[in-house]
């Protein structure tokens, strides 16, 4: 073969390459009460998504195998509208490792329940980002920019720009038809606590300090404390501080809510060897953000 060609596949290959496979994720498809459609449909969606998931190159980064997004998607049929149309809750679950240690903090644990899709075993799960395909390729990208913003928010400030913004351009794609009413994740208008007003959250310039909170957290807080955990545990009081100060702004925030979701139970042991006074300092600040769930922090109130 003639070196130029040799040499033209391999860059070819290279190329392919570069910028995959930023996810090492889980997806499993869950029908607990299926009354008409085989299970070996569905078989075969949780292969097709879990390749769309993994293999995809979603950004133009590249991703070491230490460097990959670790966690789990949980589609779960909660009813069949017909032989090719379906409703489903998601479950989403994304970590990101700590430096200097084996523990992995989680970015994102969220229940979406409002997923509604079409799908046939001759169906394609695609991704384009200049155009509509289909709901469940829509939802699943979605949420890929979602993760890939928070992984990027917590190593450098504002690090998610990018992938936020691609997740809203999913968005402002939907067509209208999919946008209307409460129960179809996509509606724009209303109080629902959705993925529009996900994204329109995070990057609503009012709420702008959670994001730099994220950061100060994960980059000035966590990935220190291995080295000095008091001065660690102080970023991490600051960042619950700034947080603070903007949900005084536009309380009941999805953004917050979604944040003390992911951080209730590691929140709760990282100030569980505080000193009385900063404990209660930490639990009324918490309270004030994540008042339903004062019951995980039970180490700061003892």
């Amino acid at each position: 073969m003639n070196i130029s060609k040799v040499l033209l596949c391999l860059s070819l290959l290279i190329s392919l390459n570069v910028g995959a496979q930023e996810f090492q994720m889980t997806v499993t498809v869950n029908t607990p009460n299926l009354l008409n459609v085989e299970k070996s449909v569905f078989d075969g969606l949780e292969t097709k998504l879990n390749n769309f998931i993994n293999n995809t190159a979603w950004t133009g980064s590249e991703y070491e195998d230490f460097e990959k997004i670790k966690g789990s998607i949980n589609l779960t049929i909660t009813k069949e509208e017909s032989a090719t149309s379906f409703s489903a809750q998601m479950d989403i679950l994304a970590r990101r490792p700590v430096y200097g240690s084996d523990y992995e903090t989680t970015l994102i644990n969220f229940r979406d329940p409002n997923v509604a899709f079409s799908y046939d075993q001759s169906s394609p799960i695609n991704y384009n980002e200049n155009s509509f395909n289909d709901n469940l390729s829509a939802i699943f990208a979605y949420y890929a920019f979602i993760i890939l913003g928070l992984d990027g928010d917590s190593f450098s400030l504002y690090g998610g720009d990018e992938n936020f913004d691609k997740a809203r351009t999913i968005v402002q794609r939907i067509p209208n038809s999919l946008k209307s009413g409460d129960q179809s994740g996509w509606s724009q208008t209303g109080s629902s606590r959705n993925r529009a007003r996900l994204i329109q959250e995070i990057l609503d310039p009012g709420l702008r300090p959670v994001r730099k909170a994220m950061y100060d957290y994960h980059r000035l807080g966590l990935d220190m404390m291995q080295g000095d955990m008091t001065s660690g545990r102080t970023q991490i009081k600051a960042a619950l501080h700034s947080m603070q100060e903007a949900n005084s702004a536009e309380p009941n925030s999805m953004f917050i809510n979604i944040f003390f979701l992911s951080k209730a139970l590691e929140l709760n042991e990282i100030f569980a060897v505080s000193q009385r006074a900063e404990k209660i300092e930490v639990f009324n600040m918490i309270r004030d953000m994540d008042a339903g769930n004062t019951q995980k922090y039970d180490k700061l109130i003892r």
